[in-house]
């Protein structure tokens, strides 16, 4: 019980370290105009393969996102705000038991089927895309136009 104890707290530790860490770029982006490049990285599905891979369109979905733009981002990517809403629901929990439990122990369990949808999600993003793209040509993110033009 005291392992598993441990291993929550880590959780909740890296979780509030991460939202603090967004919560500083929303700050240095937003009220000072700071602006951080991201470098693009190579991916075998985009640059040889000419399809989409199941992660195309997340930067894109993330940076809709620190925009509060959260139409954009689910077009980019509906993965992002999925998790984005199950991220607030995960920390509103478990404030919620952390604070209704006074002995000070974390203990809050997402449930299994929030993983099958997130899995569910990244698969027909990732099916659809490619199936408007080859068949139809139509390029929600307008990257890969140029190799499928309509006949």
């Amino acid at each position: 019980m005291e392992k598993e104890y441990k291993n929550q707290q880590k959780t909740y530790y890296i979780i509030s370290l991460l939202l603090i860490c967004g919560i500083i770029y929303f700050i240095c982006y937003q009220v000072f105009h700071l602006k951080f490049f991201f470098p693009g990285s190579i991916c075998l599905f985009h640059d040889i393969i000419h399809l989409y891979c199941p992660g195309c369109g997340g930067t894109r979905a993330v940076n809709a996102l620190l925009h509060l733009n959260f139409v954009d981002s689910f077009l980019f990517h509906p993965i992002v705000p999925y998790g984005f809403f199950v991220f607030l629901y995960y920390y509103m929990g478990a404030t919620y038991t952390f604070m209704i439990k006074k002995n000070g122990r974390l203990y809050y369990r997402l449930p299994a089927l929030l993983l099958w949808i997130a899995l569910f999600i990244v698969a027909a993003n990732f099916i659809l895309r490619n199936i408007l793209l080859v068949f139809f040509g139509i390029d929600p993110l307008h990257d890969l136009i140029f190799y499928y033009k309509p006949l």
